[in-house]
Parts: C-alpha cells; sequence; structure tokens
C-alpha cells in the first residue's frame, strides 16, 4: 500500500487532510485511490466528498456482538455523515434536489381526448 503525506503540498494531500486520513501507520485509502477519485470527480473537493462517503458505505454493515464485545458503527457513521455537511458548505458543493413535471395543455395541437373505457 503506497502512502504519502505533505500536508498541501498537491491535492491529494488536501483530499487526506480533509478527510482525517493523515496517519501512515493506519491508512485508509491508498495514494493511487485518492488520485482516481480526484480524476473521477474533477476535482479535490469533490474527491473528498467521495472519499467520505465510500467511509460511510463501508461503514453500513450490520453492528456485530459476541460475548463481551461490541462493535457499533452507528456513531462513527453519524460522524461522517455530519463531515459531509460541514464540507458541502465549507467547498459550496450544496445538493439540489430537482424533479420534472409534464404538462399537457387542452390547447395543444397533439392534444387527444381522453377514451372512455367501459366497466
Amino acid at each position: 500500500m503506497t502512502f504519502t503525506y505533505t500536508p498541501f503540498a498537491g491535492e491529494r494531500d488536501r483530499v487526506r487532510f480533509h478527510i482525517g486520513d493523515t496517519n501512515a501507520n493506519a491508512p485508509i485509502y491508498q495514494d493511487s485511490e485518492i488520485d482516481a477519485l480526484i480524476d473521477e470527480m474533477g476535482s479535490w473537493q469533490g474527491a473528498v466528498i467521495a472519499a467520505l462517503e465510500s467511509l460511510i458505505a463501508r461503514l453500513s454493515v450490520p453492528n456485530f456482538t459476541a460475548d463481551w464485545l461490541r462493535i457499533d458503527h452507528e456513531s462513527a457513521r453519524k460522524g461522517y455523515e455530519r463531515l459531509i455537511s460541514l464540507k458541502r458548505d465549507q467547498f459550496g458543493l450544496t445538493v439540489f434536489s430537482v424533479e420534472a413535471v409534464q404538462v399537457d395543455r387542452v390547447d395543444d395541437d397533439d392534444f387527444n381526448e381522453m377514451e372512455t373505457v367501459p366497466l
């Protein structure tokens, strides 16, 4: 696994800083994975959001309990979800939802009267 980090030396380092992946002894992503995210998303800011979404997906597994041991991913997921919201605001990457509505007009030339169907 290739891991490099020099604070703010490049786009990959910015992504690592913003997602908290700065510990060489416990890396989350390989350099090549972050580079691919930057290419795919078109910016290091978009790569930050995509990396955080991927971390949430990794943590979206069932909780585990065995005897005295309990592994619960919920608090980590919630933390990453809050971080995504903060980063979207910080980077100006607000998510919008749009729904298209098709409108037909009675005076439209293509309007056909509805057929009546016997019941």
